[in-house]
């Protein structure tokens, strides 16, 4: 037990606390990306009812958000990026289409 501690525990202490450390950034920084959903769908919500209500501000607040979580946001390692990159631009695009048809339906827009 104690060689089996010595030789693979010891060693694989520092990758196993960055792991750790990349774990918990992560939660922490799914709380903060919900944080600025919420903010994006109060600005849609009240663009879709009165466009005139969003302003250059709006949506200026909203980009430096994004930049913000995208700058401090911990690295995904690419394997896992890649893994789940098909899914996230499916996720994506169904998104970006049940916006659409809500702006469409709701402002009575042409497409």
């Amino acid at each position: 037990m104690r060689t089996f501690f010595l030789a693979w525990f010891l060693p694989s202490l520092p990758a196993l606390v960055l792991g750790a450390q990349l774990t918990i950034a992560h939660f922490k920084t799914a709380g903060e990306k919900q944080e600025i959903q919420r903010q994006l769908q109060d600005v849609w919500d009240r663009g879709v009812e009165d466009p005139s209500a969003v302003t250059k501000g709006d949506c200026r607040q909203i980009q430096d958000c994004i930049f913000a979580f995208r700058a401090k946001a911990p690295p995904v390692p690419d394997r896992v990026y890649h893994f789940l990159r098909s899914h996230y631009e499916i996720d994506m695009r169904s998104g970006a289409n049940d916006l659409k048809e809500q702006a469409v339906r709701v402002l009575g827009l042409q497409v």
